[in-house]
């Protein structure tokens, strides 16, 4: 039989990797969001690029920058990341994604409450045209294109994490 030591020295049976995980996620995380903030308020909206029309080119790679402490922690601690971690991340994301939209509501100062300025920015929503004007706002549809950001966003965040997630590792210590 062999028993595990914990380099940290924590007690048997007690496993504190997860919280390095999670910290260095929301750590990178932040930092990203206040960059892509930044570059929002510069003129450029890095959310907002899309291929194909469709796809959200931009969340997914916003996500995988926000979501690079995720992995990193995960690949320094030599935590297996469990499905239920994996999860919490995208949750995690997704309802930083939110704080984000949040902060950006702030920061216009509008006198509108925020679900009210979330929605008018949603249906907003519209693609340049060739010649750099703005295209005709998609009303409602403007919220199909907001959960392909929001899911891009998310999912494209799981994506290290999910990679990690198959490397060999030992299944009672989950390293």
């Amino acid at each position: 039989m062999r028993v595990h030591v914990d380099p940290t020295g924590a007690a048997p049976g007690i496993d504190h990797r997860w919280q390095i995980v999670v910290a260095g996620g929301a750590l990178t995380t932040v930092a990203t969001l206040a960059c892509v903030l930044a570059l929002a308020h510069a003129g450029t909206n890095v959310m907002g690029w899309y291929a194909n029309w469709v796809i959200p080119i931009g969340a997914l790679l916003v996500g995988i920058s926000a979501a690079s402490g995720y992995a990193l922690a995960a690949w320094l601690t030599g935590l297996k990341l469990t499905r239920a971690l994996v999860l919490g991340i995208f949750g995690l994301l997704a309802a930083s994604y939110m704080l984000a939209q949040y902060e950006e509501y702030r920061s216009f100062g509008v006198d509108v409450g925020f679900f009210t300025w979330f929605d008018a920015v949603t249906r907003a929503f519209s693609f340049e045209s060739h010649d750099g004007a703005p295209g005709s706002p998609f009303g409602v549809l403007g919220y199909v294109f907001r959960a392909l950001e929001i899911a891009g966003f998310a999912f494209g965040g799981v994506l290290l994490p999910l990679a990690l997630r198959n490397k060999p590792h030992c299944e009672p210590c989950r390293t």
